[in-house]
Order: structure tokens, then sequence, then C-alpha cells
């Protein structure tokens, strides 16, 4: 990438990849030594595309040289870099860059924060995240979208809390509404994930009764329901339930049932209902809630399935969790090739 060393998105671009396999490899087994205390058997990594594989950009925008323009960020810091593609997003993201700064001047630049978008196989969804309502401009970017995009959703976003890029303040304005709503949670590569997902419903057994927690828009959720017995998903973000929801009855699958809610009050219900019972999570990087682990401690969970996007949060919450559980599989997947960051699947089965 001709903008590596300046902009702060990528940090292993120098190492050859067979290195950034193995550099994270031992990454989550040094890291769960060191929290954990564990000296346990790490897979190797699940290779990915290096090169073209996230399906999401989030663009932030700034001025260079006294124009508006979308870029990225220099490492720590809020320094623009100005950019006219990345090579680790899929192609998609040259053309977006290119509609983004010919919608900006200066009314919309300095009322625009970012521009976040993903692409999926039914189409584009971009959001415009904004200082106040800018509702009136956006049919001009529309019009740009929709010229080089057959099927997309535009939405905004106003949100003026620097700490975040997403709120729940989120407006349809055009295209199609069925697509996956911005803040739903689906993985940036697909072909790692569709991996990964195949690794853990391997992990399950038919006559099993699978909760997936924080389960996003359903995709494992589906996975799990086409195997097993009964699945239980469980999911905060509102519109990415209903979005399972319409996928689980488009398939005809009745097995499943998709609970909007916390998975620290939800989980210590549905963990007390007996054995036979397999836990998937896959939190944040913040890791699992307190409650939950103490929850799964003290229920009859015969087996769990931990994935994980942070090894330090994952290693923290091992270390509790080993004393009714242990560690019968720990495999990472390079989720993020050119970065640091390793997606891990830990497999738990109760002493």
């Amino acid at each position: 990438c001709k903008y590596y060393g300046k902009c702060g998105g990528c940090l292993l671009q120098h190492l050859a990849y067979e290195k950034q396999l193995e550099f994270k490899r031992e990454l989550v087994a040094r890291t769960v030594k060191k929290i954990a205390g564990l000296d346990v058997l790490v897979m190797p990594t699940t290779a990915s595309t290096p090169y073209r594989y996230r399906n999401k950009i989030a663009l932030p925008v700034g001025q260079v040289n006294g124009v508006w323009r979308v870029g990225m960020f220099e490492r720590a810091s809020h320094n623009l870099v100005d950019i006219d593609e990345c090579v680790i997003a899929k192609s998609f993201n040259q053309k977006l860059i290119d509609i983004f700064n010919r919608y900006l001047n200066d009314e919309n630049g300095s009322q625009i924060r970012y521009f976040v978008a993903r692409e999926q196989s039914a189409g584009l969804v971009v959001c415009v995240v904004c200082k106040k309502n800018i509702r009136t401009s956006l049919s001009e970017l529309a019009n740009l979208i929709k010229i080089y995009f057959k099927n997309y959703a535009l939405y905004m976003c106003v949100n003026t809390n620097s700490k975040t890029i997403l709120s729940n303040n989120q407006t349809f304005i055009s295209g199609d509404e069925d697509l996956i709503v911005p803040d739903s949670f689906v993985q940036v590569n697909d072909e790692i994930s569709q991996k990964l997902y195949s690794d853990v419903v391997n992990e399950i057994d038919e006559f099993d009764t699978v909760i997936d927690a924080y389960s996003g828009a359903g995709d494992m959720t589906i996975l799990f329901a086409k195997k097993c017995r009964q699945v239980f998903g469980i999911e905060i973000v509102r519109s990415a339930v209903e979005k399972a929801n319409d996928k689980a009855r488009a398939l005809g699958l009745k097995n499943i049932q998709n609970i909007c809610g916390d998975c620290a009050k939800i989980i210590p219900t549905l963990v007390s209902s007996g054995r036979g019972l397999t836990l998937v999570v896959d939190p944040p990087r913040a890791g699992l809630d307190q409650k939950v682990v103490e929850a799964v401690l003290n229920s009859k969970v015969d087996k769990m399935i931990y994935v994980s996007c942070n090894p330090r949060t994952l290693a923290r919450d091992l270390k509790t969790l080993l004393d009714r559980f242990e560690i019968i599989k720990l495999a990472p997947y390079d989720m993020f090739p050119q970065t640091p960051n390793v997606e891990t699947m830990a497999v738990l089965k109760r002493r």
C-alpha cells in the first residue's frame, strides 16, 4: 500500500504473510499464558486472502490543504491522510471514495464526521455520520451512489459524541430498506467468517440446544438451526433481531427463538434450564460481562464455544471459566490481515 507508514489502519504490511500468521498464533499463546497462566497448544492460524477482504469501511472527513476530503487517520492522531483507495477493503471502496469526495463541499464537509459503508451480497449500505440533520442535501449523494451501485441503502446518523462513530440515532434516507442496518454486527471478512462459522458448527452436536449470544443479524444462529434441535439467539440491537427473524422466516426455520435484550440479563435465565446446553458467545472487544461468566460457572452448560476478537479479554475470561471447564481447542483465524488483530475460537468442555 502506498500509504503504509502514513495511514494508521495497518501495522503489519512489512511482514511476509506467512510471518503474520505465525505472529498471531504466538500472540494468542503468549497472551493466554501471561494472563491465564496456561501453556495451551494453539493451532496454526487459519489464513485469509491477504488483501481486498474487508466488506466494511469507516472513512473520517477532514480538510487537506483547505479542501474537504475523506481519508484515514494517522496512527494515534486525528491528522487526515488523503487516500484514493484502501487495499485491504474490497474494491467497492475506490468508487465510493471518489463519490464521497465529489459530494463534499464547504457546507457538507463541516457537518459530516464519517462515511460508513458495508458491501453485502444483496447490495451496498452507506451511513453518513453528521453533527446535525443534513437530510435535504443527501439526495445529491444518493444520486451519485445509484449511478454506480444498482442496489443500495442510504442512512443518516446524527452523532456528536467524539468517542463513537455510530449512535442509535439512525434515519433511513433512500434505497432498499430491506438491506442490513448500519449498526448490525457482521464480521468484516466474509471468507474467514465462513470458515470460522463452519468450524463452530462442527463443534455442535445435532441433539444440542444452542444459545447463540451476541447473535447480531442471525447468520450463525441460522447455521445452528439447520443442524440442531433448538437455538436461542440473543442480541441487544432490535433492528438486527428483526433482520434475524426475517431470515429465519424466509428459510422456514421454526426452531429459532431470537430474543432482543442484554446478554448479561438473559443468559443467566436460559442456562439454568438444564443439561444438554451448548453456549456460543461472540462478545465485543470488552469480553464477557462478569454476570455472564458467573451464570455459566453456576449452570449446567456442557460445552462453551467462545469466539473472541481480543486475546486479552479472552484470556481474562478463560482464567475464571477454567474453574469448571477445560480447553479442548484454541484456534486463531486471520480475520484482519495486515493488522495485529486476530479472531480466536476457544472450545471449552465442562470438567
